[in-house]
C-alpha cells in the first residue's frame, strides 16, 4: 500500500514538473516568437476567430476557397506578420512590432478563405477562440487578444499534460517528444498542433489506465477517452483509427454502455466528416480530380499508388527533411538550427525509444501495445494518402506537403506502445533515457532562444548554410504552384492563404 502511494505521489510530482516545464518555456519561447509564424498560424487564427463569432461551419462563395466573415482588423494584423514568412533575412522592426499593438477591432468584417482549417472541427479552437472573444469583447486591441489567444492555449496544453501525467504515468519517449523543439515552438503558436498533442497523450493516458483497471475503471476515464478521440480525429482525419482505441477500451471493460458510446463517438466523428466535405472548398490546388475522384483513380491504378508511396519512402532528400522538420525547422519552415544540432537529437531519439521499451507485462498487455502500434502505422499510412489525394495532381510520382512535424502525434503512440505499463525511471536504462531527455531538454532551452533572436531580431548571419537540408534545396515547385505566389518547400505549401493573398485581403 505504501509502495502504491509513493508511487502516485511521484507520479503526480513528475507530472507537475513537466507541465510547468511546458507551461515556461512556452512563455519563453511565445514572447520571442513573433505572430503568424507557425505554418497556417493565418488560416487557424481565422477559424478561432469564427467559433468566437458562433460560425460553426465554413462558407464558400462561388470561385472562392471557404472561409468566413473576418474583422478586418485582423487582417490588418495578419498584413504586418506575412513580409516575415519564408525571408529568413527579413527581421521584425521596432516600429513594425508597436504598429500592430496600435490596431483594433473595427467591427467590420470581410469575408477572407481559410481553406486549410476549413476541414477542421471548431472545438478544438476552444481556448483560441476564449482569447479572441475575450479581447474582442473587452475592448482589447487585436495584438493583446491574440496574446491572451495564445496563453490560453499555451494554458489548455499544460493542464491537459498534467492531467494525463496524473492520470497514468509518463514514460522517457513521450516527455523527449513533446520537449523537442518543433514541439514546444507549435505549443507556443495559436495554432492546433499543441492542442492535438496534448489531447493524444490524454486519450493514450486514459487508455492505459482502462487497460490497468480494467472492470474497476472509473467512468470518467472512458468518457474523456471518447471526447479526447472526438476532438482530435474531428480536427486531424488522419487519426481516425484512434477511434479503435475507444472500442479497444470497452471491450476490456465488459459493459455493453461502452460499446453503445464507442459507437456513437464514430457516428459522430463520421457525421462531421459529412458536414466538412460539403461545406470545406480548397482552390488553391488543381490536382485535376476531387479527393474522392482522385482516391479511386489511385484505386483503379494501384501500381501508380505504390510506386508514389514508395518513392516517397525511400527517398533520401524527403527523410533528410522529415527528419530536420521532426525535431524542428522553425517558422513557415525557414528558421533551421546548426547541423550538430539536428545530430545530437538523431542520434539521442532512438536511443530513449531503446531504452523506453520494456517487456514487462507484455504477455499480458500485447494486444493493446500492438493495436497502439497498429493505429500509428496506419495513421502515418493515412497521413500520406490524405495528401496525396488532396495536395498531388494525379498521377503523382512523389507525395508533397507531409512535414516531419505530422509525425509528432505517432511518435507519442510509439511510446506508450514501446512502455507498456513499466514504471517511468525504473531501471537502469531508464535512468540512462532520463539523462538523455535532460540534455535534450537542456539544448532546447539553449538553442531554441538564440535561434529565434538571429531569425526575427538580430541581424547576424542565420545558420541556414551549414544545415542538414535547407527549404531551396529540396522539392520542385508543385505543378500548381503559381510561380512567385509559393515557395520551394519542405514538402510543398503548407496551406493557407499566400502571403501575397493575405496582403490583398488586407487591404
Amino acid at each position: 500500500m505504501a509502495y502504491i502511494q509513493n508511487l502516485a505521489a511521484s507520479c503526480k510530482q513528475t507530472a507537475l514538473w513537466i507541465a510547468s516545464f511546458i507551461f515556461v518555456a512556452g512563455l519563453l519561447l511565445s514572447a520571442l516568437i513573433p505572430p503568424m509564424q507557425s505554418p497556417d498560424e493565418f488560416d487557424h487564427l481565422e477559424r478561432a476567430y469564427l467559433l468566437s463569432r458562433g460560425v460553426i461551419t465554413v462558407k464558400a462563395p462561388p470561385g472562392m476557397s471557404s472561409g468566413g466573415m473576418i474583422d478586418t482588423g485582423l487582417l490588418r494584423y495578419f498584413n504586418i506578420f506575412h513580409a516575415l514568412i519564408f525571408k529568413p533575412d527579413r527581421k521584425l522592426s521596432m516600429g513594425e512590432n508597436e504598429r500592430a499593438k496600435t490596431i483594433r477591432w473595427s467591427g467590420v468584417e470581410k469575408f477572407n478563405p481559410a481553406p486549410s482549417s476549413s476541414y477542421y472541427s471548431p472545438l478544438i479552437y476552444l481556448p483560441q477562440a476564449a482569447g479572441l472573444f475575450v479581447g474582442q469583447t473587452a475592448g482589447l486591441s487585436v495584438d493583446f487578444s491574440y496574446r491572451l489567444a495564445r496563453l490560453l492555449n499555451l494554458l489548455a496544453v499544460s493542464l491537459l499534460i498534467f492531467l494525463a501525467f496524473n492520470i497514468y504515468r509518463p514514460n522517457p519517449l513521450v516527455i523527449a517528444v513533446l520537449i523537442l523543439p518543433m514541439s514546444l515552438f507549435q505549443i507556443s503558436s495559436a495554432t492546433i498542433d499543441g492542442t492535438s498533442m496534448a489531447l493524444t497523450v490524454l486519450s493514450l493516458a486514459c487508455f492505459m489506465r482502462i487497460l490497468q483497471d480494467k472492470e474497476q475503471s472509473k467512468p470518467g476515464l472512458f468518457y474523456a477517452l471518447a471526447l479526447a478521440v472526438i476532438i482530435i480525429t474531428t480536427g486531424r482525419v488522419y487519426l481516425l483509427p484512434m477511434v479503435a482505441l475507444v472500442f479497444l477500451a470497452a471491450y476490456y471493460l465488459q459493459n455493453k454502455k461502452y460499446y453503445y458510446l464507442s459507437a456513437l463517438a464514430l457516428a459522430l466523428i463520421l457525421a462531421w466528416f459529412v458536414i466538412a466535405l460539403n461545406t470545406a472548398v480548397d482552390k488553391r490546388v488543381e490536382v485535376g480530380a476531387s479527393p474522392l475522384g482522385a482516391a479511386l483513380l489511385y484505386l483503379q491504378h494501384p501500381g501508380v499508388l505504390i510506386k508514389a508511396v514508395t518513392s516517397t519512402i525511400f527517398n533520401q532528400e524527403m527523410l533528410k527533411s522529415y527528419t530536420c522538420s521532426f525535431i524542428g525547422v522553425l517558422g513557415w519552415l525557414d528558421t533551421l538550427f546548426y547541423a550538430w544540432q539536428y545530430a545530437v537529437f538523431t542520434v539521442a531519439l532512438p536511443l530513449v525509444a531503446l531504452f523506453t521499451f520494456s517487456r514487462q507485462g507484455l504477455r499480458n498487455e500485447w494486444l493493446p501495445r500492438l493495436g497502439i502500434f497498429i493505429c500509428l502505422v496506419v495513421t502515418i499510412l493515412l497521413m500520406f494518402l490524405s495528401l496525396l489525394i488532396t495536395w498531388n495532381v494525379y498521377p503523382a510520382k512523389i507525395i508533397q506537403g507531409v512535414q516531419g512535424r505530422y509525425f509528432l502525434i505517432p511518435a507519442i503512440m510509439l511510446a506508450y506502445a514501446l512502455a507498456g505499463s513499466a514504471p517511468a525511471f525504473g531501471g537502469a536504462w531508464r535512468k540512462v533515457a532520463l539523462a538523455l531527455v535532460l540534455i535534450m531538454g537542456l539544448l532546447t532551452l539553449i538553442g531554441m532562444p538564440r535561434l529565434l533572436l538571429k531569425r526575427y531580431y538580430l541581424s547576424a548571419p542565420s545558420p541556414q548554410a551549414v544545415s542538414l537540408v535547407r527549404p531551396d534545396q529540396y522539392n520542385e515547385r508543385p505543378k500548381f504552384f503559381s510561380a512567385g505566389s509559393f515557395p520551394k518547400g519542405f514538402g510543398g505549401w503548407d496551406g493557407g492563404s499566400s502571403p501575397q493573398e493575405v496582403a490583398q485581403e488586407a487591404g
